[in-house]
Parts: structure tokens; sequence; C-alpha cells
């Protein structure tokens, strides 16, 4: 149980308010946290990966807070199925099968309070058979964090290995039904997501693989609810303002290295360590543009 000492410890620090703008200025109410800059928010641009439930909820949060570019990368286009847990999606987007990051652009845009957010789709697939760690994306621009949105291990695994050839943080969500979790990993020190995985799951990813032919795994549809995808994106977000403001007294550390798993079933909440693998055939493999290829 909390003590009112111990919850002290854990509150945001705040700055007076009267110091603010706070009816003019869209970001008044997020300035107050102590150690909070909303120029290098603006000046940060980061890469989310899926363009679905979860993706479309890390869009919103990063609009609303300011983030200044953000590259929105699926391959796949909106259908009914979508409609009840993406924000940006509507009918008519699924009746004419638009590209679901051409969908988030075209409404993503319409919460911009600051009006200065970018928001550039990318149509493709995450693997080989499409954006690869040679992608233009990260030889023309200077992308600062990446977010996982998948539903599929191969797509991670390919986005672990672009995320350690780059030096770039990565922080994963993922989802099934009611349970969600959520893991950050920073180049080139960190476990990365790879080291988390069993010798079952690298199995039955190379199995989908080999069926399907195709960088993005195609298998069972996975059971998704719309709560589940606010929390896993809320956590995201949260990490990455960590990450950027990387100020202990105004949101904490990040939890780089431990994987954030939550149940709603019965509320159950967990934080626990990924070893670093020592043979991992990606963090200890690849890393500030080597190896990649292999």
């Amino acid at each position: 149980m909390f003590t009112s000492a111990s919850r002290e410890n854990v509150k945001p620090k705040i700055l007076s308010i009267g110091r603010l703008e706070t009816e003019d200025d869209p970001a008044s109410r997020q300035k107050i946290i102590s150690g909070w800059s909303q120029e290098l928010l603006k000046s940060t641009h980061v890469l989310v990966a899926g363009a679905g439930a979860l993706g479309n909820e890390i869009v919103k949060n990063l609009v609303m807070l300011g983030f200044g570019k953000i590259y929105v990368v699926d391959f796949d286009v909106v259908v009914k199925s979508n409609l009840n847990r993406c924000v940006f999606f509507r009918t008519s987007d699924a009746e004419l099968k638009i590209p679901k990051a051409e969908a988030i652009l075209r409404r993503a845009k319409e919460l911009d309070p600051y009006g200065y957010v970018e928001i550039i789709p990318i149509v493709d697939e995450i693997g080989s058979q499409g954006v690869t760690y040679m992608h233009q994306v990260f030889r023309e621009d200077k992308i600062n964090l990446i977010f996982g949105a998948f539903d599929n291990i191969a797509s991670r695994v390919h986005m672990t290995i672009i995320a350690y050839y780059h030096n770039i943080p990565y922080i994963d969500g993922g989802m099934w039904g009611p349970i969600g979790n959520v893991f950050t990993m920073v180049p080139p020190s960190s476990p990365c997501y790879v080291c988390s995985l069993s010798e079952e799951s690298w199995i039955e990813m190379m199995k989908r693989l080999q069926c399907s032919m195709r960088g993005v795994v195609e298998g069972p549809e996975i059971p998704s609810l719309p709560t589940t995808s606010s929390i896993v994106a809320a956590l995201q977000v949260q990490e990455a303002l960590k990450l950027i403001f990387n100020k202990d007294q105004g949101l904490g550390k990040p939890t780089i290295g431990r994987m954030i798993s939550f149940n709603l079933i019965n509320n159950d909440f967990i934080i626990f360590d990924v070893p670093k693998r020592p043979n991992c055939p990606v963090c200890s493999s690849v890393g500030g543009g080597r190896s990649a290829s292999t």
C-alpha cells in the first residue's frame, strides 16, 4: 500500500501555473511538468511501424503532444473490422480500401492543435520485400525514435534489426485481447526484443514465413480490444517522453531492457527484466551500421 510519503515520491514535479498563458497555449498543461520542452518535441522525428489499433492510438498521442514529424508505415488497407478500435478510420475508408497509413494522414492532422505536426505515410511492409535498414527514410532523415505496433514476431525482428543497425531507440508494443506488453530497447547496450524470444517462438515464426513467403506473417486473427490498445499505446508514448527528456524529476526513468506486462482480466501489472543474450543474433551482431544483411 502506498503511504503519503511514497505517493509524494512518484508524483511529477509541477511548476507554477501562474507563469503560463494557459488559455492561448495548447501545450500549457504539459509545460507545467518540470523539465518539459515543447521545442524539443517539435524537433523530434519518429517512425510508427504499423497503422492498426496500436498505430492509431500512438499517432493520436504523438499529435496531441506535439511531436514534429511522424512517419507512419503500413502496407495494408482499411477494412470494416478495423473500425471498432482505430480512431482515424471511417466506413468510407473501408469501402474504398484506402491504405491505412494514408487514412491516418487524412485525419490525424485535424487533431494538430499546434499547426506544425507533419505526418508522412509510407505504404509498404516491414521486411525484406519492403522497408529494410537500407530504406531511404533512414538515409534522408534523422529518426529519433521508432514505435512498433505489430501483430507478428517477424516484423518485430525486422524492426529490431533496423533499430540496432542505425542505433535508434525502439519501443515495441503488443497485445492479445485484454493482455498487453511494452518493451523499450536502446541500442547498442540494452537487451533487444529478440533476446526475449524462446526457441519455440523462432520455430513458429519460421514456419509461418515459409508458408506465406512474405516478410509479414500471415496467420490466424489476433483478438483485439480498443481498451487494451489505448493502454499499450499510452505506455509506449510515455516511455518515449522519458527517453526524450531524460529528466528524473519530471517523468521518471524509462524501463529500458524491461518488459511492462498487464492483464486486464484480473488487473495484474508487472515489470520484469529481459536478460541480454550474449549470442543474440541481433544485438550481439548488428549495430552501428554492421552485419544487418546477415
